[in-house]
């Protein structure tokens, strides 16, 4: 279709502007400008020039907003608005964008004024921006994708299902653009979400992809235990423990084969094994989404990367392990052949000095060498008799070794503690407790300081020491300890040490829960006394059952408000 000169449509543009002033005794028709205004946008649109249209189409709602006719002016500007997005599309497809955007400027400027025009209530503002996302991606403005998806989410409001739409949406977007701390808290909104809402097949779909993708982004992000919420540290452990009567896990539907891939695929990661990661990748990759299979392909990418890092660090230890000892080898060398390089006894003037040497001389020497012989006969007797008694010592070492070996190993008060790290225990997680910074730091130039937070992980290490404890602000916490293995939880231990104001910081009143196949359970409330011994032993109320892990609650302390200190837990069973 042939051009309509731009003369000709801008001298009708003014023409039906001047319809509109004021004028003595006559008022302006406003319908007639706002179908005039109409027809010439269409012109505009039927002349492939959307610029020009999108200009009448603003100046026709204009006019009907003037009229009063809400409906009539929301649909010009929405027309202006798509007009400006296909001037915006023609320069980007031109490759000649304009530095300002004006075009873009003004259809997002349309688009928000006309979504303002209908009630809260309406979801076509939100369909509006949808529809801006969608252009925005083409043209690879993905920095101005986010804030239009979160405008949707806030227009959503009480509309929940589309409030959940909008919410995945902004969850791939944040995957597709790396920001996996970002979706993995979107993933958490739409949980908490469909959580309250009764399920149905769409809802158990969208919960079984928050569940599966929470989990990868947790073990791609790696997070600190210290550092995750209390929702997210259930997460995990339902997938550690192999807690597979859970709620959310009936809800959503999961197999029990990806329950137990899903569980394998957290083993792995957590022991960086990547042996099996490219089976368990193939088993997973049939039963999950596209999402989902990128978040998979990222979480063998990390963990490959990983296990390299490891192995190089290793290889550089033992490079620098094998030039320290090739510097040892050379100094031993420079001192053997600087101080036992001459050997007299092959000397010249040594062989002369024993030709020459008289008769009484070589008699002493006989001599010399016959009671030699004596001595080395004697001594190879008491040899034989320090062999013997060799033996029997041995015997009685090692009876005494073991049963040193055995008190060391009962941590120093004859109990076994199956919550040390030597026996395979470790602290899960510290829910609603913030840890005080480390008092070991490093100090770089004598200028650049650089301090850590106090590890929960010293509460389970033998070595006491001052200052050496899990502190934390306030005088509540709660630490909770994986044990070795499932035991019958019969007694617990609690140390402190007594030194200045320490003893103010010293947990108080406590409580002990257990967490076995029946979720937690209490195993009672006891009482620290600062005036009874450092290790203080508990018996547990009897469940006869086992528990995987405990939890140690603090209610108070010794008086400190600011803070609270623990330097030893301990976890026995006598059964």
């Amino acid at each position: 279709m042939s051009l309509e000169p731009t003369g000709d449509i801008l001298d009708q543009y003014h023409t039906i502007s001047s319809k509109l002033k004021k004028r003595f005794l006559r008022k302006p028709n406003v319908t007639e400008a706002c179908e005039s205004f109409s027809s010439l946008g269409k012109q505009c649109e039927a002349s492939e020039l959307p610029a020009y249209a999108g200009m009448c189409w603003i100046s026709s709602a204009r006019c009907e907003g003037s009229l009063g006719n809400t409906p009539g002016e929301a649909s010009c500007l929405t027309r202006a608005a798509r007009q400006f997005l296909s001037a915006e599309t023609k320069d980007h497809e031109l490759g000649c964008p304009s530095p300002c955007q004006e075009n873009l400027e003004a259809a997002v400027g349309c688009f928000a004024y006309a979504a303002s025009r209908y009630p809260e209530d309406c979801p076509i503002p939100v369909g509006l921006n949808l529809e801006l996302v969608d252009f925005l991606k083409k043209v690879d403005r993905e920095c101005d994708v986010e804030k239009h998806l979160q405008n949707t989410v806030e227009l959503s409001k009480d509309n929940l299902d589309t409030k959940i739409f909008c919410l995945e949406l902004l969850a791939s977007h944040y995957i597709e653009s790396r920001d996996y701390t970002g979706a993995l808290n979107t993933f958490n909104d739409i949980a908490s979400i469909v959580e309250t809402l009764p399920l149905n097949g769409a809802r158990a779909e969208t919960m079984l992809k928050c569940e599966v993708s929470r989990v990868l982004l947790l073990l791609i992000l790696r997070p600190a235990p210290q550092k995750l919420s209390p929702n997210l540290a259930k997460l995990l452990e339902k997938y550690t423990w192999g807690d597979q009567s859970d709620k959310a896990l009936k809800a959503c539907g999961m197999s029990q084969r990806m329950f137990i891939l899903l569980q394998s695929l957290v083993a792995a990661c957590q022991s960086l094994d990547t042996s099996n990661l490219d089976h368990l990748e193939s088993e997973l990759w049939k039963m999950v989404g596209k999402e989902e299979r990128e978040l998979l392909r990222i979480l063998l990418f990390v963990m490959d990367f990983q296990t390299r890092e490891t192995h190089s660090s290793r290889l550089w230890y033992y490079f620098w392990q094998f030039l320290y000892l090739i510097l040892i080898a050379g100094i031993l060398h420079y001192v053997q052949m600087v101080f036992w390089s001459r050997d007299l006894r092959y000397s010249p003037q040594t062989y002369l000095d024993v030709v020459d040497m008289p008769q009484i001389h070589c008699k002493k020497l006989l001599y010399e060498v016959s009671h030699l012989h004596k001595e080395i006969i004697e001594m190879k007797e008491q040899l034989e008799e320090l062999r013997s008694w060799k033996v029997n010592y041995d015997e009685n070492s090692k009876t005494n070794l073991k049963k040193a070996l055995d008190n060391f190993y009962s941590d120093t008060i004859g109990i076994f503690d199956y919550a040390s790290e030597s026996a395979g225990g470790s602290v899960i997680s510290t829910p609603e407790t913030t840890p005080l910074p480390s008092p070991f730091g490093l100090r770089f130039f004598g200028t650049i300081d650089w301090v850590g937070q106090s590890d929960p992980g010293v509460l389970l290490q033998p070595n006491t020491l001052p200052g050496r404890c899990y502190a934390f602000y306030g005088n509540k916490g709660r630490i909770r300890v994986k044990l070795g293995r499932p035991i019958m939880v019969t007694h617990v231990s609690l140390e402190h040490i007594r030194i200045g104001e320490s003893t103010t910081r010293a947990p108080k009143n406590f409580e002990i829960w257990g967490f076995g196949e029946r979720g937690e359970e209490n195993l009672g409330q006891f009482v620290y006394d600062l005036d009874d011994s450092i290790i203080q032993t508990f018996g547990v109320i009897a469940k006869n059952r086992t528990f995987r892990a405990v939890e140690l609650r603090i209610l108070s302390n010794h008086g400190n408000a600011e803070s609270t200190c623990v330097y030893r837990f301990r976890v026995h069973s006598l059964d």
